[in-house]
């Protein structure tokens, strides 16, 4: 996996949300590239043809959305990806689920707070950490977070 930069998925819906992390992703401090798909549908398209799989995947697991946790196993089932580190956030607790997203790979799980400047600050956080390993060459295994 390369590493002059971050490489970041994200596979999203609502098209106000994709702007919001649009915007986060254009004003990190650090070497990044992003790509921003409509659904997790799009997201698997791309990534089974890819031969540099991305750093990070943001995913959507409101519960609403089954397509993320769907996503989310068919990643881990892919030894391409265990270098990936996949970060999903929900706009409420789940915590019903919350197990189940940690078992099927999960790395970080962030429960959108209430207010858009603290979700970017935690975006950016999360970003900030992966970089740390990337560089770092730290062991993904063991890196799990949640906000």
């Amino acid at each position: 996996m390369y590493t002059d930069r971050i490489n970041i998925a994200l596979a999203e819906k609502d098209v106000d949300e994709r702007i919001f992390f649009s915007s986060v992703f254009n004003d990190l401090k650090m070497p990044s590239s992003f790509t921003i798909y409509e659904d997790g549908e799009q997201l698997m398209r791309y990534l089974n043809k890819t031969l540099y799989p991305p750093h990070l995947i943001l995913l959507n697991t409101c519960p609403t959305n089954a397509n993320g946790l769907e996503c989310l196993r068919l990643i881990r089932e892919d030894p391409k990806f265990n270098d990936t580190c996949v970060a999903v956030y929900a706009d409420r607790a789940i915590q019903d689920r919350l197990t189940d997203i940690f078992i099927a790979g999960a790395n970080i799980y962030i429960e959108r707070p209430s207010t858009t400047e603290h979700f970017e600050k935690i975006i950016r956080q999360v970003i900030s950490v992966n970089w740390q390993y990337i560089v770092d060459g730290l062991d993904r295994e063991k890196f799990m977070l949640k906000f």
